[in-house]
């Protein structure tokens, strides 16, 4: 279920006339921080979410393309926010705002998703790397196929087009043959959009260790 917030905007009734769905923008929120709490995020000041702990999604919010502000404060408190920044959305645009950095370093990424030519029975995937302490990357089958190379912190690729089907992937630290870590076994279904998202901190003895979240975009089904 998508939410429709038309107080987001502030507009006069004749400024918008929207003539359907279709130019509406889209945007979600990702919480990839690994040492921050749940929070609460509210855009132009509507909460749009509560309590979205680690490594959660909120529901894509439809709303009328513009300028929006978004504030992430630490759940239950409206003071000092963690993160206050300011997205432009487009009509038809569809956004994921991933939260990262480390609590001291927070920041909101804005990852757009790209329009790609829809390749019948096929699926489209994408890297995008939040982990802070992992150095660039690159991501191959475990056949030795590299899919997406040398991704550092807070970027991500473009989509490739990929057969549907079951995917043992692995992460390895860019131009080199150290493997960090594997991605067993991903079930990639045909006429849909991923994308996979590196969070947590390499190392040993960490809480949130390194690790993927893997997405169903917006551009599967809005």
């Amino acid at each position: 279920m998508n939410w429709e917030f038309d107080s987001l905007y502030d507009y006069e009734d004749d400024v918008f006339e929207l003539e359907n769905q279709q130019d509406l923008s889209y945007f979600r929120v990702f919480h990839a921080s690994p040492n921050a709490r749940k929070v609460d995020i509210l855009a132009n000041n509507v909460v749009i979410a509560e309590n979205l702990d680690y490594k959660e999604f909120t529901q894509y919010v439809s709303a009328y393309p513009g300028r929006y502000s978004i504030k992430v404060f630490q759940a239950g408190l409206r003071r000092n926010p963690l993160i206050d920044a300011e997205i432009n959305t487009t009509p038809r645009g569809i956004y994921t705002l991933a939260i990262a950095g480390r609590e001291e370093d927070i920041s909101l990424l804005t990852i757009p998703e790209t329009e790609i030519r829809a390749q019948p029975r096929m699926l489209h995937l994408r890297f995008c790397h939040l982990s802070p302490n992992t150095p660039r990357v690159d991501i191959k089958t475990n056949e030795g196929r590299v899919l997406f190379r040398n991704v550092g912190f807070k970027e991500f690729t473009e989509y490739l087009t990929l057969d549907p089907g079951n995917y043992d992937l692995e992460v390895y630290i860019a131009s080199t043959n150290r493997r960090i870590l594997s991605i067993p076994n991903i079930r990639l279904r045909r006429n849909r959009r991923y994308t996979i998202y590196a969070v947590g901190l390499r190392g040993r003895h960490q809480d949130t260790p390194l690790e993927v979240v893997i997405s169903l975009d917006g551009g599967s089904y809005l």
